[in-house]
């Protein structure tokens, strides 16, 4: 299950990869152009930040779904142990005296 988990979050890394590497540098200036270039990298930045926050999401709940998953497998497991049935309390047969 893990590799299924690790191999799902791999191809959604690396369908991602090329688009948090394609922000434009910093450019420095205070030109239209300039600060319209800086706007265009903010926004490509909050978009690679977005798609990083979407894959950790993904990772987290992959590994809260293997947990959960585990956690039934050992429940079953525990389910077809044979049940613990305690003796019969013993309780000593009443003498009477002899007269």
């Amino acid at each position: 299950m893990k590799l299924i988990a690790h191999s799902f979050f791999a191809l959604v890394l690396l369908g991602t990869s090329g688009v948090m590497a394609a922000c434009p540098p910093e450019m420095g200036g205070t030109t239209a152009e300039e600060i319209r270039g800086n706007q265009q990298r903010i926004v490509c930045l909050q978009n690679e930040v977005a798609a990083e926050t979407r894959l950790r999401k993904l990772e987290f709940d992959i590994d809260a779904t293997e947990r959960r998953f585990q956690d039934m497998q050992l429940q079953q497991r525990m389910d077809a142990l044979p049940r613990y049935v305690p003796p019969p309390v013993y309780v000593p047969p009443v003498v009477q005296p002899m007269l």
